[in-house]
């Protein structure tokens, strides 16, 4: 596997250098696999002062991979379409990425076994697609701080057994409408969950969702005091929260059809949802089920 990785790598090389495009970086077209720790070194001995690349997949989807340094990464400022991290296993950061601030595409981190937080990412400030957190089982936080502003359809964090805390989002503003296309926010399967802070800047959810859901020992919701829209519809279900605020300029919910309104479920400790008093405009369902303590409903 190894022998072939890098007999591709020279192809690629040889290719370029015949074409006259080899340059400081390879031509924004190409996508580079990085899937074992020789393909990492051959890269960078051709391209080593690299700032920009098309696409990036550090990593592989079918196997583990013996990547144990990207140090050699840290030019890289911008990757115009989708950067991946997946089954890089022997790595609990990704130093190396510390100076990357764009990802015009999509952003996903998934299946990395040992990786315990992404706070060598938080310089970047915009993601144009999606942003994936998925599978990384000793995760347990995501940034201490993040400079990103806006994530153009979703931000998709599940799955992530050991994650305690999510925070550093602070800065983030907008979520959606670059594409038409179903996002928006979702937080869920995250076992070990207690936290969620930093995302008390977000204003709107365009064309998407904000689901909460299926974190267990969940026992409060963050503030999203200046959340005004949501596009869709929200979703607070199966947690151990006993009460339900921090919604309290909300205006809008739902433009009406499928999955569109407000769900509220199978939340056993939940006594009072309180905090919606500037809610003018719900389209679709309104569904309050299965939560046995529930008592109070006001605002």
């Amino acid at each position: 596997m190894r022998k072939s990785a890098i007999a591709c790598y020279v192809i690629l090389f040889s290719l370029l250098m015949s074409s006259g495009l080899f340059s400081q970086c390879p031509p924004l077209d190409f996508q580079i696999q990085l899937t074992s720790q020789s393909t990492v070194d051959a890269y960078l001995a051709d391209f080593p002062n690299c700032e920009e690349l098309g696409s990036l997949r550090i990593g592989s989807f079918d196997s583990s991979s013996d990547i144990i340094d990207l140090s050699g990464l840290s030019s890289l400022r911008r990757i115009d379409r989708n950067l991946t991290i997946v089954n890089v296993d022997l790595l609990e950061s990704f130093d190396g990425l510390q100076n990357l601030d764009f990802v015009g595409g999509d952003l996903q981190i998934s299946a990395n076994d040992i990786v315990q937080d992404l706070n060598v990412l938080q310089s970047i400030d915009t993601v144009g697609i999606t942003f994936t957190i998925q599978s990384n089982p000793l995760l347990v936080n995501i940034f201490e701080e993040n400079t990103i502003e806006h994530i153009g359809v979703a931000l998709r964090i599940f799955d992530n057994g050991s994650l305690e805390t999510i925070e550093g989002f602070s800065n983030l503003d907008t979520i959606g409408g670059d594409f038409p296309i179903t996002g928006g926010l979702t937080i869920s399967d995250n076992e070990s969950l207690i936290s969620i802070n930093g995302f008390s800047f977000l204003t709107s959810i365009v064309g998407g969702r904000l689901e909460i859901e299926d974190c267990p020992n969940l026992t409060s919701l963050p503030d999203f005091e200046n959340l005004t829209n949501i596009e869709l519809g929200l979703s607070i279900e199966r947690l151990t929260i006993q009460d339900i605020q921090g919604f309290n300029n909300l205006e809008n919910i739902g433009v009406g059809g499928f999955f569109s309104g407000l769900f509220i479920g199978d939340n056993q400790e939940l006594i009072e949802v309180s905090g919606f008093q500037s809610l003018d405009s719900l389209n679709g369902d309104l569904l309050i089920y299965d939560n046995p303590q529930f008592a109070i409903i006001s605002g």
